[in-house]
């Protein structure tokens, strides 16, 4: 069933009824997605640059040299929140997108709002892309704090591709899930066709240009096309897999040192042996497994054949320990420390080019467990988790020079 997700401006068409043109957006600026339904308070931005600032770095808290952090200028304030990321890769492995999601942090996925998602162009820092859910503890247009109350039960969570994005949607009065995808200068007018995804999916998301991927929290994960194809969902063969990597029509997911490919029969399919962290991006693959002492980390031309990929693999580097792996502007960066939590975390980034050259970032992280997510000119981005008081936030840290 497709519902048109209806977010054009008033008077670019047909005129709105009476009773239709009553129902506004709480935020100015903002168009609801009337296809959720006529309480659900979800809107887009008409102009995402010109509600939020460009993409902004600024020196970290902690004063470390050549450690910035994310200026998020949204207007969710106060609650338990907790920010999540993405990115999106062009084909030679360059991020061209970033995700920010900044949402309620709840035991049921589908009651996660308040929602706040922008998505960003990283070439320019222009915003392209900005989604709101839920009025609780929006500030109000003159910042004098909340106002209104979310009426009735509505999500959305967004997924980026690289020219394309995704939305999961819980529509009012719904159990199931809706989805669509449409291309960013098109997103306004994507439609929405109703699944069978349990509402739950909205814990987690991926998307490429063509396939989105959702994960409920026990483990059943859900591949969507939009090319026609039938959408294929499955738990994992006798263990709870966690939704890890979609790259291209592809769908991966991981557990206990093994990853596993979603395939069209909804069957699991793994490698022949450990193969963990899998990471994709510019027709590279990389992954890591337990060594006689330590790691060893893999690399391989990618192909979503999880045999053959092992079978074709070479050896980039043994480390004692790994906390990471991420890929990104033709560099693997590999993170790793010394001891147990809260130790320095150091980061080698290796050319995937082959020229052997390497750059290094050491990241002073007391207190907290930093997650490495890509390479980006010459920054290492890092999700960095709070142990003390749960913040999470993104970083980057500048790389040596080659």
């Amino acid at each position: 069933m497709l519902l048109a997700l209806v977010v054009a401006l008033w008077g670019c068409g047909a005129s709105p009824s009476s009773s239709d043109e009553s129902k506004k957006s709480p935020w100015p600026g903002f168009e609801l997605i009337k296809a959720l339904g006529g309480e659900c308070t979800a809107s887009v931005a008409i102009a995402p640059e010109a509600e939020y600032q460009p993409l902004t770095f600024i020196p970290c808290q902690s004063g470390q040299p050549g450690c910035s952090e994310l200026q998020f200028d949204g207007v969710l304030s106060g609650g338990l929140y907790e920010f999540e990321f993405g990115l999106a890769f062009d084909p030679s492995g360059a991020p061209t997108r970033l995700l920010v999601v900044h949402r309620r942090s709840s035991q049921n996925p589908a009651e996660r709002v308040p929602l706040e998602a922008v998505v960003y162009d990283l070439a320019s820092g222009v915003p392209i892309f900005a989604v709101r859910s839920g009025q609780d503890s929006f500030q109000s247009p003159s910042g004098s704090g909340s106002f209104g109350s979310s009426s009735s039960h509505c999500s959305v969570l967004p997924a980026i591709g690289s020219d394309r994005l995704s939305l999961l949607a819980l529509p009012s009065g719904k159990s199931v899930l809706s989805v669509g995808q449409a291309g960013y200068a098109d997103a306004a007018s994507l439609e929405l066709r109703e699944t069978e995804a349990d509402g739950s999916a909205l814990a987690r998301a991926m998307a490429s240009d063509d396939t989105l991927a959702a994960a409920q929290p026990d483990g059943r994960i859900h591949r969507f096309r939009f090319d026609g194809s039938p959408d294929v969902a499955a738990y994992g063969p006798d263990v709870k897999v966690y939704l890890s990597a979609v790259h291209g029509s592809d769908v991966f997911a991981n557990a206990e040192f093994h990853t596993y490919r979603l395939n069209d029969d909804g069957t699991f399919s793994g490698g022949p042996g450990e193969m963990a962290a899998l990471t994709i991006a510019g027709g590279k693959a990389a992954w890591y497994t337990h060594a006689n002492v330590g790691y060893t980390v893999w690399l391989a031309d990618f192909t979503p054949d999880l045999g053959v990929l092992d079978a074709t693999r070479s050896k980039l580097v043994d480390v004692a320990s790994i906390r990471g792996l991420a890929i990104g502007s033709g560099w693997v960066a590999v993170a790793g420390s010394e001891s147990a939590l809260g130790s320095n975390l150091n980061i080698t980034a290796y050319d995937l080019a082959g020229g052997g050259g390497t750059r290094k970032a050491t990241i002073v992280e007391s207190g907290s467990t930093p997650n490495v997510l890509t390479v980006v000119g010459d920054h290492v981005w890092v999700n960095s988790i709070s142990i003390t008081n749960g913040w999470v936030g993104l970083r980057r840290y500048t790389l040596s020079p080659p």
